[in-house]
Formats: structure tokens, sequence, C-alpha cells
């Protein structure tokens, strides 16, 4: 009978270190991807201050980040899926990659060279013309 009683306790002690180990590795499932890149200008010179907006094709939702001073972007924990992602910034034509495919526990890397938005300028001249009287040729 004491045998018996001792390998009960034994395995019970066992299954609890078990639970006890496969807990902390059950919280660290994977669920989502990540979304990198950098923004360039024509001319290959990094581009700070960009907006990047990245859109989950089946919800809609929107994550959104700023480039840096080196031109490089991280949007973390996204929902893995299909993507457009949006470059924007002022001065620059807005830039998309659509149908962008987010992996579970990976990186997924959208790199964008903008170009430079075409500048046009309306100048308005106004003034009016003297007042010339035809019938007198006095001043």
């Amino acid at each position: 009978m004491r045998l018996r009683f001792k390998a009960v306790w034994g395995l019970a002690a066992a299954l609890c270190v078990m639970l006890l180990v496969a807990a902390p590795l059950a919280a660290q499932t994977v669920t989502t991807g990540d979304i990198t890149g950098t923004i360039t200008d024509a001319q290959g010179g990094v581009l700070p201050g960009a907006t990047v907006t990245a859109t989950h094709a089946d919800t809609g939702t929107a994550y959104e980040a700023v480039t840096g001073a080196d031109g490089r972007y991280s949007i973390l924990n996204v929902r893995v899926g299909t993507y457009t992602i949006a470059a924007t910034m002022s001065g620059f034509k807005d830039q998309k990659q659509e149908k962008v495919q987010v992996m579970l526990g990976s990186a997924q890397t959208a790199d964008f060279k903008l170009q430079l938005a075409s500048v046009s300028e309306t100048v308005n001249v106004v003034a009016s013309s003297p007042l010339v009287d035809t019938n007198s040729a006095g001043t």
C-alpha cells in the first residue's frame, strides 16, 4: 500500500511540473506579424517624417507609423492577412502597395521610393489701366 501511495504522489508531482512548464510556453504563442520598411526619395535619400498606413483587407483595421530619422518604419504585432500599405509625405506623390501578405510570426518588408509631386503655381496680375479720354486733346 505504501508503494502505491508513493507512486500516485510521484505521478501527481510530475503532472504538476509538466503543467507549470507548459503554461509559459502556451502564453508565447505567436498570432501576429510585423511590417517594416524604408521610405526614400527618387535619388535614394531617406525621408524622415513620412506616414505609412497599413490597412487589413478583411477587417479594415488601419495601423499607422511615421518614419524615423533613418527613413525606416515598423508596424509591429499586426493581424495576419492581406494588407494595402500606403506611404504619404507632403511634397511627394502618394504611393501604395496592395495585396501585401503578412505571415504568422514573420516580418514583411515594404519599401517605398516616393517621387516629387508636380509643383504648380498660378500668378494673377491685377492692374487697372489709366483712363484716357479720346474726345479731348487736353491733359
